[in-house]
């Protein structure tokens, strides 16, 4: 670069000289205007030729002196790591074993980067009453439109629930969860699978992701019991039933209602897949039990 801005400073004094000479032999009545400029160039281009010398002189010191200083390092090691005999270079192992214990006691000392996963705990699995659109076999206190109850649609029913809880000290602040559910008989025969379970929500209609922050308690609709001991696998879908303006009302059909479990005992896993843009970040899956005699009971199961 240095060399470059010299060679660009010469040719410019060159130009000042030769507009100088212009100016002499054109305009003979302002020669000493045209010397000003011979001058001027011929000076400029000297200082040019001068600093180049300087900067040519001072790379050549740096590089000796940076030879030097790399053959001086590279003497002690000569010296401490080989002996040179007859029979041809012997290593000295002890030197060696003396930089690997080093290392060692470097990386031991050096902090690790610890990476912590998502963690979804597996909390509290019970079954609850509550109500129950007779129509769609939605849970009522889950759709609110649902909720007012002109015609007697609602009755009572049995929900089981699974509640999960995230508690860990990875750095990423919330993920989207989504999860399936899986009804197994006592043989681990798969009898029916939901590939989009729904989570518990307070208001309007419930959805199948959830949001967990770190501390989060989120709550999952698992299936229905009927009073003579059938159960619902919750799965569903919404239909839209009439539009009001420009809002679409829809209806929540819950698809296996014509169609229940009728064991008495079922294995029932849930796989939860936490998500955050777009990126899986944790797929955990947990086992629980649901008897149905001599009362439904859901728990988690036993390791």
């Amino acid at each position: 670069m240095a060399v470059s801005i010299d060679r660009a400073v010469a040719v410019g004094g060159v130009t000042i000289g030769l507009i100088g000479t212009g100016i002499v032999v054109l305009w003979p009545e302002k020669r000493w205007l045209g010397w000003v400029f011979i001058g001027l160039g011929l000076l400029i281009a000297l200082l040019s030729i001068v600093w180049a010398l300087a900067v040519w002189h001072a790379r050549k010191e740096f590089e000796h002196e940076h030879e030097q200083s790399a053959v001086a390092r590279q003497q002690p090691n000569q010296t401490q790591n080989a002996e040179v005999a007859r029979g041809g270079i012997h290593v000295n192992v002890g030197t060696i074993s003396q930089n690997a214990d080093q290392r060692s006691t470097v990386a031991k000392h050096r902090p690790q980067q610890s990476i912590q996963p998502v963690v979804i705990e597996r909390g509290l699995a019970q079954i609850e009453s509550t109500k129950i659109d007779r129509t769609t076999g939605e849970v009522a206190n889950l759709y609110r439109s649902s909720s007012y109850d002109p015609n007697n649609s609602l009755v009572d029913g049995e929900v089981a629930f699974a509640k999960f809880r995230r508690d860990d000290e990875a750095p990423i602040s919330w993920i989207d969860a989504k999860a399936n559910i899986e009804f197994l008989n006592s043989q681990r025969e798969l009898l029916y699978r939901v590939d989009k379970a729904y989570w518990w929500q307070t208001e309007d209609h419930h959805h199948d992701v959830t949001s967990f922050r770190l501390g989060d308690t989120q709550r999952m609709i698992v299936a229905l019991i009927g009073g003579d001991g059938q159960v619902f696998p919750y799965s569903g879908h919404y239909v839209a039933v009439q539009r009001v303006g420009l809002t679409m009302i829809k209806e929540f059909v819950l698809d296996t209602r014509e169609t229940p479990l009728t064991d008495r005992a079922y294995i029932v896993r849930i796989e939860i897949i936490g998500t955050r843009d777009n990126q899986r970040r944790v797929k955990q899956s947990f086992d629980y039990d649901l008897m149905i005699e001599p009362k439904p009971v859901f728990k988690a199961r036993e390791a």
